[in-house]
């Protein structure tokens, strides 16, 4: 198993060579990086708005998160002034944000919303783990490639290093990766029962992640039987 992981590692690292990460500008999910750079807090502010009283048409659920994340106010917050108090709420309601946001990743709602806090509140950096909880279930999509190229992966540490390869060649995640990778690595595993713990709560209940996580567990237990 963990030879066909490294061969499957190495095959993602040679996909697509024109679709490395650019470096400079601005992380962004819905500009070319250094075009990012040119668009202003305020305009992006407006498109995530848009984005998130789009989502809330889809589910309540969203509404009060407006106040923490999208209000005029929140949007006049840098993360990196506020004390530990402040910052573990707003990492509270992002979390949260992204708990929901797993029923509706594939929505250009969705990236608007997310364009915002990625620029306003750095979640690309500081909420990576949420980010990823709401972007696994549609791990071969183009969506998904997208989010990973926002994401700081140090290929040295962390866990989601292991997925350099797919960010720097722009080559979406086989579910085989992800099953080899949770059978050789306890931490990701833990991190998908986490979830499915989570988002099987009455408060952030996601049927696209509970699919996706009891199809996920029966190829991973399936490959630790062979």
């Amino acid at each position: 198993m963990a030879s066909t992981l490294k061969q499957q590692l190495a095959a993602l690292n040679q996909a697509a060579p024109g679709a490395k990460r650019p470096k400079g500008g601005k992380p962004s999910l819905l500009f070319d990086f250094r075009t990012a750079a040119d668009v202003d807090l305020q305009a992006i502010y407006e498109l995530g708005s848009a984005g998130f009283e789009e989502l809330v048409l889809l589910e309540p659920r969203y509404a009060p998160l407006q106040e923490p994340l999208f209000s005029r106010v929140a949007a006049s917050v840098s993360r990196d002034q506020q004390p530990p108090e402040v910052v573990a709420r707003l990492d509270a309601a992002i979390d949260e944000f992204c708990c929901l946001l797993t029923q509706h990743f594939l929505l250009p709602a969705a990236f608007k919303a997310l364009e915002y806090l990625i620029r306003r509140f750095k979640a690309n950096e500081h909420n990576t783990d949420s980010l990823m909880l709401a972007a696994l279930p549609y791990h071969g999509t183009n969506e998904f490639v997208r989010l990973l190229q926002v994401l700081p992966l140090d290929p040295a540490r962390g866990l989601w290093s292991w997925l350099a390869p797919a960010q720097s060649s722009g080559a979406s995640l086989p579910r085989d990766l992800l099953v080899a990778r949770c059978v050789n690595d306890p931490r990701v595993l833990h991190f998908l029962c986490q979830g499915a713990r989570k988002l099987g709560t009455r408060k952030c209940r996601s049927t696209s992640f509970m699919s996706f996580y009891a199809v996920a567990m029966c190829e991973i237990v399936a490959a630790v039987q062979v």
